[in-house]
């Protein structure tokens, strides 16, 4: 039975655990677990949850809401809602979400002014709040870039993807997160003849991240592994989650990454959360 004592932390492993109690009946546990904390990954999947069309569901993360701000705003901008105060522009706040960009913001800069304003907050709060270089924080921000574009390019909804992306960052840690309720990663690589023989979610996500695999034919992508280089010498996490598998990478340097594929709840689209604490790191 899902039920957690007081002082019960909501990651992306427990709402694994969560869905799974309200798929067995155990709605009342879900619903009388006392949450005192939810990571930014678990916010941004509890969101992509409630939009799945289960509108039990939906209640129980709109409750989450109440207490949690960032549910609350990844939920409006998931579904297009009246949305939050905005930052200013040359802010560096301690969390922001909002929608994916679409294509046209992503390659035209004069239509992406204010994604690209969101890219440079989340740099100026890495160096400001975190006290990160400037290069890091810049590798990163091109890291997150890069992932949004995989949710434009690859989760097959057109030029505005139903997708969400956020940052948080305060003075020992940072976590970036997107999710998008696309048509995930196996049937994006099936759409290459080269990999239309993987079958099942977990070696999807397993050749997408650590072998660079793509949809497109030729050489192996490089939005993982940008990703991976850009987080390589930092104390971190990685989850990522496709249809009915999830893939965790922990670890510190490019050599030393623990891989552990699980499986979890079929779900809608793809996430993908990482938190670092850069101040834990000896490298």
């Amino acid at each position: 039975m899902f039920r957690i004592m007081a002082g019960f932390a909501l990651d992306v492993f427990t709402l694994d655990s969560a869905r799974e109690a309200w798929r067995s009946g155990n709605t009342a546990s879900v619903i009388a677990t006392p949450i005192e904390n939810i990571s930014l990954g678990a916010s941004l999947e509890a969101a992509c949850w409630a939009a799945t069309g289960d509108a039990e569901a939906a209640k129980v993360v709109e409750r989450w809401a109440m207490s949690f701000p960032i549910v609350a705003e990844a939920l409006a901008a998931l579904t297009g809602a009246s949305s939050f105060p905005g930052a200013g522009d040359h802010d560096a706040p301690p969390h922001e979400v909002r929608a994916c960009p679409s294509r046209s913001e992503l390659k035209d800069a004069s239509v992406g002014v204010e994604w690209n304003y969101f890219l440079d907050r989340f740099r100026r709060s890495l160096v400001k709040r975190l006290k990160l270089n400037t290069s890091t924080a810049w590798a990163l921000s091109a890291a997150l870039e890069e992932m949004a574009d995989n949710v434009s390019e690859h989760s097959g909804l057109g030029d505005a993807s139903k997708g969400i992306i956020a940052y948080e960052v305060s003075d020992e840690f940072f976590a970036f997160a997107v999710g998008d309720l696309g048509r995930g990663i196996r049937a994006s690589l099936n759409e290459n003849p080269q990999h239309d023989a993987i079958s099942t979610d977990e070696s999807a996500l397993l050749a997408a991240v650590t072998c660079g695999a793509s949809r497109r034919p030729g050489p192996n992508g490089e939005g993982f592994a940008l990703l991976l280089r850009a987080l390589a010498d930092l104390e971190g996490s990685w989850a990522f989650r496709s249809g009915s598998a999830r893939l965790t990478l922990e670890g510190r340097g490019a050599g030393a990454r623990i891989v552990r594929p699980s499986n979890c709840l079929d779900m809608l689209g793809f996430q993908l959360s990482v938190e670092a604490q850069p101040k834990k790191s000896t490298w």
